[in-house]
């Protein structure tokens, strides 16, 4: 699946998607302001949305811009900001997609090893490094175990991605977490993060339950 296919899972018609050219740390990014923070329409935007985002990652990739990745939004802005202003969890127009990301070559420990239908690794990123196509190869495998796990229990995400390191999961939320009405806004702010909290905590502890694959 292309990245841009992502925002028909995503999105529906009229929702705000924020893409963020995310600079690398401790260094200058060479990038101007208005070319670090954009929001668009989905999908009557979405034009301007790949062209931003290819010509982030042209300039990523020939160096001449000092960038991590770029970073789009998975849950839809309340608003079309201004270039450059970034969006806070107050602008988040409703929760749709959860968002998990498993760290799985993060440990500092040399002496824990993992093991997945039997391909065993060390989960530290020296050891990923050294062992690329090992590494990509337990990703692959573990996201497949994980799904199927889920699939089981009709907890299915709709997006599995190697992020490199780990894996991230995309979770369609039905019904969406919204703001209560009825609530003030600060509240109802409170009330929608702690459901999303609540949310995240149940499905990341039923991703990592060690009875159900060889972790």
């Amino acid at each position: 699946m292309r990245v841009y296919d992502l925002l028909e899972v995503l999105f529906v018609p009229g929702d705000v998607v924020e893409v963020r050219a995310l600079s690398k740390r401790g260094r200058s990014s060479n990038i101007g302001v208005a070319n670090r923070i954009r929001h668009f329409s989905y999908p009557k935007d979405t034009k301007a949305l790949k062209a931003f985002v290819q010509n982030a990652s042209t300039r990523m990739t020939e160096g001449t811009w000092a960038l991590h990745g770029v970073y789009i939004s998975v849950n839809p802005r309340s608003e079309l900001k201004p270039d450059s202003q970034g969006s806070k969890a107050r602008d988040v127009k409703y929760v749709g997609t959860l968002f998990i990301d498993l760290d799985v070559f993060g440990s500092s420990a040399e002496n824990i090893y993992l093991s997945v239908e039997g391909i065993r690794v060390q989960p530290t990123k020296e050891w990923a490094v050294r062992n690329k196509d090992i590494a990509k190869e337990f990703l692959e495998r573990l996201a497949v175990n994980i799904y199927q796990r889920l699939r089981d229990l009709d907890m299915a995400p709709v997006i599995i991605a190697d992020s490199g390191f780990g894996l991230h999961f995309f979770f369609k939320l039905n019904p969406p977490i919204a703001r209560e009405e009825g609530l003030p806004p600060l509240e109802a702010q409170r009330n929608m993060e702690e459901q999303y909290r609540a949310a995240f905590k149940v499905m990341k502890n039923i991703i990592l339950d060690p009875s159900s694959h060889h972790l």
